[in-house]
């Protein structure tokens, strides 16, 4: 047999008690062989009864399936560690994104204040602006009542030649 195991590693191997590989081995269900007074099993034959796909077939074996597992172990706990960088970094941008954000909400409320705020003047200005409109428009009405009443007496429109009329002309 080429790929024999012992008893101890076949029930290993298939995940059975050593017991229970003797009594199929009694039954026929599976060959073992006597090899200088132990007792061995084809590991082949073992994986297609009891469907395991793994052998651990020798001491020397284990040792380097345990040394292809630390070296695993130890790329994984590297991922574990970049993949940990990687969080850090993205928790320390999400803090920053965070601050940034709050930063332009209070900006953004700062020009909603000052936009209220030139609201209220441009509509005192407005206001203002029309009562001025409002106090000229007045004075020119009493301009013209002074220039009507003074065409009846002769002399007020010779003293306002601004007001569109010459003396000359009158």
């Amino acid at each position: 047999m080429e790929d024999s195991i012992s008893i101890a590693d076949g029930a290993i191997l298939t995940g059975v008690s050593e017991e229970t590989l003797l009594e199929y081995s009694s039954k026929g269900f599976l060959k073992a062989t006597e090899v200088e007074g132990e007792l061995r099993f084809c590991a082949e034959e073992l994986r297609l009864l009891f469907g395991s796909s793994t052998v651990k077939q020798t001491k020397s074996q284990e040792e380097r399936v345990d040394s292809s597992d630390s070296e695993r172990l130890s790329e994984q706990i590297e991922i574990l560690h970049v993949d940990s960088q990687v969080l850090d970094n993205s928790e320390h941008k999400l803090i920053q994104l965070q601050s940034e954000n709050q930063r332009l909400l209070d900006e953004n409320s700062h020009l909603k204040e000052e936009r209220a705020w030139l609201r209220q003047r441009l509509e005192k200005l407005e206001t203002r602006s029309e009562r001025d409109q409002m106090l000229m428009l007045s004075e020119l009405e009493t301009i013209r009542g002074l220039a009507r009443a003074g065409s009846k007496s002769g002399g007020l429109l010779s003293r306002l030649p601004w007001f569109g009329k010459s003396s000359k002309g009158s």
